[in-house]
């Protein structure tokens, strides 16, 4: 059985009735969040992402469920800050693509260098 860490480019991917790839973007580190009422720690988020990876997900959206700076804005407290988040994420899933949501009213310029930090 091969190491689901080392899927090749395509591998997995589901073919739509058109031919061309399918991809998804995971959305369960952020909007499953709001099950847990936002407290996601790096831990779960790590071990989360990992398995989203190994399982061939190649998009991951990550954060709190309300976006980018939302518990700085007063719309629920997190465990962790969304920098701690990303990098969690990234570290786990070395094969994926981490993504944030930004919410126009959380917008400000520390959540905007934040989506920018996650490009590194």
């Amino acid at each position: 059985m091969a190491d689901p860490g080392s899927r090749m480019e395509g591998e997995g991917m589901p073919q739509g009735l058109s031919g061309r790839r399918v991809e998804i973007l995971e959305c369960t580190l952020r909007d499953g969040s709001y099950a847990v009422d936002f407290k996601f720690t790096e831990n779960d988020t790590a071990v989360m992402a990992g398995v989203l990876d190994r399982l061939g997900f190649r998009w991951i959206e990550v954060g709190h469920g309300v976006g980018l700076g939302a518990a700085k804005a007063g719309k629920g407290t997190m465990p962790a800050s969304d920098e701690r988040l990303i990098e969690a994420a990234k570290r786990a899933a070395p094969h994926a693509q981490i993504g944030c949501f930004l919410h126009s009213r959380n917008r400000n310029s520390r959540s905007i260098k934040i989506r920018a930090l996650r490009r590194t």
